[in-house]
């Protein structure tokens, strides 16, 4: 290969590599590191892989090439919740944040990063949920409800607005949202601008919740409901809320902007039963069967 390395031969070089499978599609991307180490060794100049659009373009195609299948991510509905609802351990301060954080990720539709962090020492009052983003309005009937505002998200990234989004509290059910955030509020400590959802470090230290910590104790409450905890992810909540409010027949409008999204990506969540199945085939029957005897008596 020619040094200083040009687009067009980078872009050649990958496909060459993943042509017939020799080499997977990451494992391709890899190697220009290699690449990249040689031009700065050298002293010549190197432009990132991904402002290299004929190079990041090869990439795409190789990995549609390979046709790698993405596992889909299962909706975690009511029924999951309730089960999991039953085996949370009272006793285990841990549990029961993970718990009302996977209520706020449902019924909410948050997605991961305004519920955990990746890393502990990446919080930041800015970026994720504290305890003063939180409020508990009254309804004019007096229903309670349970009010969060994100400041920003994946959709919000310069702080040019807020999205506030609220939750109603579901009397005498275990999985109240209300109920499962209030005790965490509670917790000695935290303080207005203590971070929402914790947990402690052997010292007794209050630490973020991580994205680890919290897969790996939703997995555990899976396993002892008796679902399949490797069918699940954090995003199994997020789609799960969406889900189940298409199910609900919530107007699309509502659903888009409870959960933020900026496209209509939301209704390939609309994981319908046998039952909506029906409502459009039943429908056209049945404007066909009208058609058919309007046409009749014509004839």
């Amino acid at each position: 290969m020619m040094l200083p390395a040009i687009d067009d031969v980078l872009a050649r070089w990958i496909a060459f590599m993943v042509t017939d499978r020799k080499v997977k599609p990451s494992t391709a991307k890899k190697h220009t590191s290699g690449v990249r180490a040689l031009h700065l060794q050298l002293s010549l100049e190197w432009t990132p892989v991904r402002e290299r659009w004929a190079v990041h373009a090869a990439l795409q195609g190789c990995d549609w090439r390979w046709d790698t299948p993405s596992k889909q991510t299962i909706p975690c509905g009511f029924e999951e919740l309730l089960r999991m609802a039953l085996v949370v351990n009272p006793n285990s301060f841990l549990e029961i944040v993970v718990f009302a954080e996977m209520l706020t990720t449902f019924f909410f539709f948050f997605r991961k990063n305004n519920v955990s962090v990746e890393k502990a020492d990446a919080w930041n009052p800015r970026g994720h949920r504290v305890c003063s983003d939180v409020s508990f309005p009254v309804a004019e009937d007096g229903t309670c409800q349970v009010e969060i505002r994100v400041p920003h998200s994946k959709t919000i990234q310069a702080g040019e607005r807020y999205h506030t989004v609220r939750a109603v509290e579901v009397p005498s059910s275990p999985i109240c949202v209300f109920m499962a955030l209030w005790p965490v509020l509670q917790m000695a400590g935290l303080g207005q601008e203590g971070l929402l959802f914790c947990t402690e470090d052997a010292k007794g230290r209050l630490k973020p919740l991580t994205h680890s910590v919290f897969v790996t104790v939703f997995r555990k409450l899976a396993a002892r409901a008796g679902l399949d905890p490797t069918a699940y992810t954090v995003h199994s909540f997020r789609r799960g809320g969406a889900t189940a409010a298409l199910k609900l027949q919530v107007q699309d409008a509502l659903i888009q902007a409870h959960g933020d999204w900026a496209s209509e990506c939301y209704k390939l969540y609309n994981d319908m039963d046998p039952a909506q199945q029906l409502i459009l085939p039943s429908a056209m029957a049945t404007g066909a069967s009208a058609a058919t005897r309007a046409f009749e008596v014509r004839a």
